[in-house]
């Protein structure tokens, strides 16, 4: 992979920009000017909870100087297979970062990462699949927030039908009533 790092400073944002820029953080600003223009991996470099953020991106960008911009050397290695081997790194990045206030990551943690590279038809079935997966995954989540807030509105009109007098209780010896 070729890596490097993005030149701009956190202030470099601007409400309008018409550029993604990308920072250590999960939210992606704006700005005016692009240095980029590829298929990239873009790794949040330091972060105060050691927790580093990770894009993939296609296309023109900037990036805050300590985002790591990590783009295949060859289009035998699909970027995309490259993403998901170095988030699978995140948490020994966590471990091994360095900094009291805020951890950091040096470039040689970065190179020393060991990725398996199979063919490229078989990283691409791979991803596929990884990405069927997140895509269940990301489904169920919205499951479990649209349950969740069906919860608390049942919750909240009970208390309220309680509240105003309306929730009769029943005697726990009769019938169920039908429906």
């Amino acid at each position: 992979c070729h890596i490097k790092t993005g030149s701009l400073d956190a202030n470099a944002q601007t409400e309008n920009g018409d550029y993604p820029f990308f920072t250590c953080g999960e939210e992606v600003f704006k700005t005016d000017t692009f240095a980029f223009n590829c298929n990239a991996i873009l790794l949040g470099g330091n972060n105060a909870t050691g927790k580093f953020k990770m894009h993939l991106f296609n296309g023109k960008f900037n990036a805050y100087q300590r985002v790591y911009v990590i783009t295949p050397v060859s289009t035998d290695y699909f970027t995309n297979w490259l993403f998901y081997n170095i988030k699978s790194y995140l948490p020994k990045f966590k471990e091994a970062s360095i900094g009291s206030q805020t951890r950091y990551l040096k470039l040689g943690m970065i190179t020393n990462m060991l990725i398996p590279f199979p063919p490229l038809s078989e990283q691409k079935l791979i991803v596929e699949e990884i990405e069927k997966i997140f895509a269940q995954i990301d489904l169920l989540e919205q499951n479990k927030t649209d349950l969740q807030t069906a919860i608390k509105q049942a919750k909240s009109k009970i208390l309220d039908l309680a509240i105003h007098g309306k929730l009769v209780p029943q005697d726990p010896n009769d019938e169920p009533a039908s429906v």
